[in-house]
């Protein structure tokens, strides 16, 4: 990926993206969303309250300029960080 928002200022910032989290039983409603930038690399970091922690969502990716991604089965938040990778 490429820096798109100010390339010569700020030379690893990709964009901004916004991480659902979503239910895991049907309508698989919002449950929580939080925005923030990702770098050249797809990281980023999403800060989501205490209440996810122990339980599974849907994890679901949005973007001004791509199709909504979501994650093929539940993630358990089981710690304070969680890394997902996508591409698997």
């Amino acid at each position: 990926m490429h820096a798109v928002i100010d390339p010569i200022t700020y030379p690893t910032i990709c964009d901004s993206i916004i991480v659902e989290l979503h239910d895991v039983l049907s309508p698989y409603s919002l449950v929580y969303s939080a925005s923030n930038i990702i770098d050249i690399n797809g990281n980023g970091q999403f800060t989501f309250p205490s209440d996810v922690l122990s339980h599974s969502y849907f994890i679901a990716i949005r973007h001004r300029n791509s199709i909504e991604t979501w994650s093929k089965t539940p993630v358990l938040f089981n710690g304070s960080v969680i890394d997902f990778d996508f591409t698997r």
